[in-house]
């Protein structure tokens, strides 16, 4: 019998490649398994917003609005803005990086 002698070299190089292989099949299918099987699951149906709201709201979805009555109003004409629209702009930064903070 003749022992024939292995370097480490080669061993290392064949047998890490194939456990690799078996390592990303095996992660490969259990994600496709959690992706398949792990998703929750829709069991009820999504409610209609006209069953979730109280009765006298609903009254409200089925309104319509009348913009000129609205805007004649004279209660929303005697409404006053107490913020300056649009806001100034506000320079950012400096105009030269590398000048010193003052």
């Amino acid at each position: 019998m003749a022992i024939t002698p292995i370097s480490e070299k080669q061993n290392l190089s064949q047998g890490p490649n194939l456990w690799w292989l078996w390592l990303i099949l095996v992660l490969a299918i259990g994600g496709w398994l959690f992706w398949k099987f792990g998703q929750p699951v829709i069991l009820t149906k999504e409610p209609k917003i006209e069953e979730i709201l109280p009765a006298p709201s609903r009254e409200l979805l089925k309104a319509d609005l009348n913009l000129e009555e609205i805007f004649n109003n004279p209660i929303f004409q005697n409404l006053v803005s107490h913020i300056e629209w649009p806001p100034s702009a506000v320079p950012l930064g400096k105009p030269n990086p590398f000048e010193p903070i003052r």
